[in-house]
């Protein structure tokens, strides 16, 4: 079925953006794990997982409407945060991103009569904003315990 260009050239963009959320949460899952920190590099590992599943059905989306689709992530991971909070705040940057990108492309694909689009964006869009509330939770945890006990917890998986 030939798709239309703007909803593939949308796909696209949020599978580069996918792709480099798997970079992101592989380098912050090896980050926690080698610290010692359990809970959230188990998260990241989830996640990873999450994403990767998300790559792979705009993948087959895109070749469904008969478009290529750009296995090349949006942007590589920038230097590892060092801290709790920068490397939360990574994740929370990331996951606003993929709510904002996801909320414009259910919106065109809305507009551009593209149901079966639109419901797999609707999935990954509810997908991303649990995986934001998650993660904001996580700062708030982190704001009220103190980075000490926030740290102590996490060393439990």
């Amino acid at each position: 079925m030939k798709g239309n260009k703007k909803i593939v050239n949308a796909l696209n963009s949020l599978l580069a953006d996918e792709l480099s959320a798997i970079l992101l949460y592989n380098c912050l899952g090896s980050c926690w794990r080698h610290d010692g920190l359990l809970r959230p590099a188990a998260e990241m590992d989830h996640e990873v997982l999450d994403e990767t599943g998300h790559a792979q059905a705009l993948a087959a989306r895109i070749m469904q409407l008969e478009g290529v689709p750009m296995f090349a992530p949006s942007n590589t991971p920038p230097a590892t945060p060092s801290g709790p909070r920068e490397r939360l705040q990574a994740v929370v940057d990331a996951e606003t991103d993929a709510v904002t990108e996801y909320t414009a492309a259910v919106e065109l694909a809305c507009k551009e009569g593209d149901p079966c689009t639109e419901n797999l964006l609707r999935r990954h869009l509810d997908d991303e904003v649990g995986h934001l509330a998650a993660v904001e939770r996580d700062v708030r945890l982190l704001e009220m315990l103190g980075v000490q006990n926030w740290l102590t917890e996490a060393t439990r998986g």
